[in-house]
């Protein structure tokens, strides 16, 4: 199917607000993730405010350690947002991989991955608007789920859907809980306000798992987890994993304070001391990293490969007749899913779980130097909706909202573009 200038080459999955699809855009060899808004979803003003909201995000965050936002446009009576993909697996992958080999991820990976998430993070928790006012954006939801390793050796942040920011109209129902369980701040956990301090924290508990190769947090069930996370004081790294390095001790215990005032105040503190208590552990480059992830993930590489062509080779894909979870770039893992109580889904995600646009293997990344997915397109401009459809109390403030979120889409797009 066409939409706009892009075709519809095959589906990733969907989820409740929204389709996803593998597109190529006319003129372009890299192939990209299409996120389709629901046409059911258009006529919805929270879902469609959510959508808007996502993009205007994502539009905002250019940095080579998030992973990009390349378009966004209404076509068809639909939004739709186009994304980079990402050839890699996400820290979860790695960890199972590495723990099906009876192992961690050795420090000398661990250190210099999670370094490139927290200078990632400083640049969004940092970032401001066109007018200088800081955005106070926090990611909320980091796991190692949407933490990516690239088999070019960098480090990528997926998945800013949910992400608070302080100057954003949208708010999150009163006690709603946003992000998983297992890596939420305790400030998180109570449901109460969060700052980019609860970031980190989950990069610290993420840290701690894959040195110590188990979870932060051992209980299980949901409401046992959160109370873990409030109230239970977080182990030591080395008594958890005696092999561990004994210096980076220190770093996690105030990583993982509970009160956000005894933690790191900010991703570059974060970072530097962990630098220095890790030493040579740090110095690893991508070169290394993207041999490591070679050799840990060769045959999903070689699988992608064959996935892509097939993929590059078929028709294009009608979105009506998407089913969740009917295709993958990424091969599947025999290893076990997620405890329930880690599982929160999002619109990337088929039924079977593995279905996330941003895990699509290439193996031209693994060449030192290989070319970028995020190749400058020229933007499409995002129009407001024309306001049919909707019940008549509903029209004027969703046109309002829509058209506000639109043209500031629009204006960031258009900026980076000249």
């Amino acid at each position: 199917m066409r939409l706009g200038p892009y075709t519809l080459l095959e589906p990733l999955g969907q989820g409740g607000m929204a389709q996803v699809f593998i597109a190529r855009r006319d003129g372009a060899s890299e192939l990209t993730v299409l996120k389709l808004l629901h046409a059911s979803m258009v006529q919805n003003s929270e879902a469609a405010r959510r959508f808007i909201r996502e993009a205007n995000i994502a539009s905002q965050l250019q940095h080579p350690g998030i992973a990009q936002l390349l378009d966004a446009g209404w076509e068809a009576d639909r939004f739709y947002l186009v994304m980079e993909l990402i050839a890699g697996q996400t820290l979860e992958d790695v960890l199972k991989a590495t723990r099906a080999h009876g192992g961690v991820p050795p420090a000398d990976i661990t250190v210099p991955l999670l370094l490139q998430a927290l200078d990632a993070l400083a640049y969004a928790h940092t970032l401001r608007d066109l007018d200088g006012r800081p955005l106070g954006l926090v990611h909320r939801d980091l796991s190692p789920r949407n933490i990516m390793a690239g088999y070019d050796g960098r480090t990528r942040i997926i998945d800013f859907g949910v992400a608070k920011g302080a100057v954003d109209e949208f708010k999150t129902a009163a006690g709603m809980l946003m992000g998983t369980p297992y890596y939420m701040s305790p400030e998180q956990a109570m449901a109460t306000e969060v700052d980019h301090r609860s970031d980190l924290y989950t990069v610290g508990a993420v840290l701690f798992e894959m040195l110590a190769g188990r979870r932060l947090i051992q209980a299980k069930g949901r409401p046992a987890i959160l109370r873990a996370v409030v109230a239970e004081p977080p182990p030591r790294l080395r008594a958890a994993n005696p092999h561990a390095p004994a210096a980076l001790d220190p770093v996690l215990a105030k990583a993982l304070a509970k009160d956000p005032n005894d933690r790191f105040q900010s991703a570059e503190a974060f970072a530097g001391a962990l630098r220095d208590a890790a030493g040579p552990l740090a110095d690893a480059g991508h070169a290394a990293l993207a041999r490591y992830m070679g050799l840990l993930f060769g045959p999903q590489i070689q699988a992608a490969a064959a996935r892509r062509r097939l993929i590059e080779e078929q028709p294009a894909f009608e979105p009506t007749r998407v089913a969740p979870g009917t295709a993958s770039l990424v091969a599947p893992s025999p290893l076990s899913a997620p405890d329930a109580a880690d599982r929160t889904r999002t619109a990337y995600q088929g039924s079977d779980g593995l279905v996330d646009p941003t895990r699509v293997a290439d193996p031209t990344q693994l060449a030192d130097g290989a070319r970028n997915w995020a190749e400058p397109f020229v933007y499409s401009t995002l129009p407001p909706p024309p306001p049919r459809r909707f019940p008549g109390w509903a029209v004027m403030a969703l046109g309002i909202l829509m058209l506000l979120g639109s043209i500031s889409v629009v204006l960031v797009l258009k900026l980076r573009s000249a």
